[in-house]
C-alpha cells in the first residue's frame, strides 16, 4: 500500500472496531456506531472503514511495533466472511506481517451475550473475543532498540 515504515511512536496500537446497525436498540449498553455515521467516511462499507483504522495504526507504530485489534465472531451479510478474517485481510493489505487470528473465551460475558441469551437467539459465539494481531515489517525474533 506505500505506507511509511517509519515514523511512528508506538509500540503497539490496541483497538477493537466500532460495530455497525446496534444504534437502534433499546438497551444503551447495546449501542454501537450507526451505518450513517460509518458513511461519513466510507460511503457505507465496513472493510474500507477497517481499512482506514488499521492504516492509521500502520502509521502510528515504530517499526517492528504490533497492531491488535479486538472484534467480535459476526458475518459479513456482504461477503460471507467473519470480521477477523476481514480485519486480517486488510492487516494484511496494508503491511502488517505476521498476522495471527486468537480466540479467548470471557470469563463474565458482555450485555449484549447476555440479551441474546434471554431472547432465546444464537448467543455462545458471544461469550468468547476474537484477536487479530500483526506485526509492523520485521520478524518477531529480531531486537530492535529504542532510538
Amino acid at each position: 500500500m506505500g505506507l511509511p515504515t517509519r515514523g511512528g511512536q508506538a509500540n503497539a496500537v490496541v483497538f477493537s472496531p466500532p460495530y455497525c446497525n446496534m444504534t437502534g436498540a433499546k438497551d444503551p449498553a447495546l449501542r454501537g456506531f450507526s451505518k450513517d455515521d460509518m458513511r461519513t467516511f466510507t460511503g457505507g462499507n465496513y472493510r474500507a472503514f477497517v481499512h482506514q483504522l488499521v492504516a492509521s495504526a500502520y502509521i502510528m507504530l515504530r517499526r517492528f511495533g504490533w497492531c491488535v485489534v479486538v472484534v467480535k465472531q459476526a458475518v459479513s451479510t456482504k461477503t460471507g466472511q467473519t470480521i477477523p478474517d476481514i480485519v486480517a485481510n486488510v492487516m494484511k493489505a496494508v503491511g502488517f506481517k505476521n498476522v495471527e487470528k486468537h480466540v479467548f473465551q470471557l470469563a463474565k460475558p458482555s450485555a449484549f451475550y447476555e440479551y441474546h441469551k434471554a431472547r432465546g437467539h444464537e448467543h455462545e459465539h458471544l461469550a468468547f473475543e476474537y484477536v487479530v494481531a500483526g506485526q509492523k515489517g520485521g520478524k518477531p525474533t529480531e531486537v530492535v532498540e529504542n532510538v
